[in-house]
């Protein structure tokens, strides 16, 4: 599993994000009553989770400056298989249509970052084993 960030200057929930996915009719949503934690089958063996997460949630200082610095209130950390990323990204897109935001890295201060403009450049290039 890899972890991509959305990061919004609005504050966002997964009752938010979860609307947009029910309208694309994803095959399954659910939320624990005692977690923040969105869990999502897009379609048979396709699942992602969006995590709800805060600033105090990252150690690195230079991550938690930026966050900080561009007044990010909404943190999500969505976790998936990078071979899936086809089938998760519409929704990702209507989350950035819907809500604004931005799509980051899980790399220093979550670089590159990706929004409703840029969004189509983001991809993973899924290498096989040729054994």
């Amino acid at each position: 599993m890899d972890d991509i960030f959305y990061l919004n200057t609005k504050k966002i929930s997964v009752k938010d994000v979860k609307k947009v996915a029910e309208k694309l009719k994803v095959n399954k949503v659910f939320i624990p009553k005692t977690s923040d934690v969105l869990e999502i089958q897009y379609c048979d063996g396709i699942y992602a989770s969006w995590f709800e997460m805060s600033v105090d949630d990252f150690q690195e200082p230079d991550d938690r400056n930026f966050l900080y610095k561009n007044k990010i209130v909404s943190i999500f950390c969505i976790s998936y298989h990078p071979k899936d990323l086809e089938f998760i990204l519409p929704h990702i897109k209507c989350v950035l249509k819907e809500y604004g935001g931005w799509i980051g890295n899980d790399s220093e201060r979550f670089q590159p970052l990706f929004d409703i403009k840029n969004i189509d450049s983001f991809f993973y290039q899924v290498e096989e084993d040729f054994l």
